[in-house]
């Protein structure tokens, strides 16, 4: 089916320090997966949606479900590890049960995922995110 717009512009007031995004994969429990794929970034400003000034993110992470319905299948994730305190940094890894995995970065931009999970990034003084 295709992607509607929502009824009204989103708007953050308060941003969290991690944001997570749900994307609906499933319209109910023995229904097909949905497969849309969908674009996302290592990045995510939403300073246009909030009153408060640079609300700006970093990819922490992507759960993806391997499977055709919700009541079956396999989770995995891609999540970047921060390795030497430098905010958004580290390197990412892909985690399949008890298998751990270093990735390209681009392997986190999985079209199929179903969980984004973002790290707000820390303003600077002068009021640029770091």
């Amino acid at each position: 089916p295709p992607l509607t717009p929502p009824p009204h512009p989103a708007q953050v007031h308060i941003a969290p320090e991690v944001l997570v995004i749900v994307l609906k994969r499933f319209l109910g429990p023995n229904t097909p997966k949905l497969a849309t794929p969908v674009s996302y970034g290592h990045t995510l400003n939403l300073s246009p949606c909030s009153p408060q000034p640079d609300v700006e993110y970093s990819l922490l992470g992507v759960a993806s479900h391997a499977g055709r319905l919700l009541n079956g299948g396999h989770y995995v994730a891609t999540v970047r590890v921060d390795g030497d305190g430098e905010h958004g940094s580290g390197p990412f890894y892909h985690f399949n049960d008890q298998v751990q995995t270093p990735v390209d970065p681009a392997a986190a931009l999985r079209s199929d995922a179903y969980l984004l999970f973002y790290e707000r990034k820390k303003a600077r003084a002068g009021g640029q995110s770091s």
